[in-house]
């Protein structure tokens, strides 16, 4: 979490949708209040957004289902989470992970560090993974099946840049700012809606596909968070 002492972008508050074709990449120029008019710097290709995450679904719970997707540039590893309500009172999750605890949480920005040491600890699915099953006993095993809602997230790499130092700095001259940019790509596979088409277009209502897919995904864990 971000404190006072940093920005953060995107943010709860300030993370608009971006077309498909944006790019990071070329001059930027942070302000704000407290921040010093020095905070200038370049973003190179490494920085620049991932590509979509594009994971496809096969099989059924009841049979095992197979996850495949296309290789991500700039991914460092794969992670992938499922989850699905059996009855009033259970709820069923299952990832990629070796490592048993490993749950939704990891859905998240890591830094490179982290992220290649949770490779080989097999926690995250390395960089030349290309699908992932899921046994028909995890959301069948009780000879009821639960299609589960699947996320996915491939990590980018990390990146730290710093004021550079002006020539005419004096001893003991500190830097003013520093930014720090992660990257990721995330998609989800939600029961019933894996064949939607998520537009990037918004429609008369402001509400993008992706929108709808995440209103839809929110309702699925409210009723299996609920329960």
């Amino acid at each position: 979490s971000a404190g006072p002492e940093y920005g953060l972008w995107p943010n709860a508050t300030h993370g608009p949708m971006v077309p498909a074709d944006a790019s990071l990449r070329g001059g930027h120029h942070v302000t704000g209040e407290a921040l010093p008019d020095s905070m200038r710097f370049e973003l190179q290709q490494a920085h620049d957004f991932m590509p979509a995450l594009d994971v496809e679904r096969s099989g059924s719970a009841a049979d095992g289902i197979t996850l495949q997707w296309q290789p991500v540039d700039g991914a460092r590893a794969y992670f992938l989470h499922a989850m699905g309500s059996r009855g009033d009172d259970t709820m069923v999750m299952w990832s990629s992970s070796e490592v048993g605890n490993a749950g939704p949480e990891l859905i998240t920005y890591l830094s490179s560090a982290q992220a290649d040491r949770w490779v080989g600890e097999k926690v995250l699915l390395d960089r030349d993974a290309r699908s992932c099953t899921i046994p028909r006993e995890v959301f069948a095993g009780d000879g009821t099946a639960v299609e589960p809602m699947v996320q996915m997230v491939a990590y980018g790499g990390d990146s730290t840049i710093q004021q550079p130092r002006p020539a005419d700095a004096p001893a003991g001259w500190a830097p003013e700012w520093q930014v720090r940019v992660r990257n990721k790509s995330t998609a989800m596979l939600v029961p019933g809606m894996e064949g939607m088409a998520v537009p990037d277009a918004r429609d008369v209502a402001g509400e993008t596909g992706k929108d709808q897919v995440k209103r839809a995904a929110r309702g699925l864990l409210r009723g299996i968070l609920g329960r």
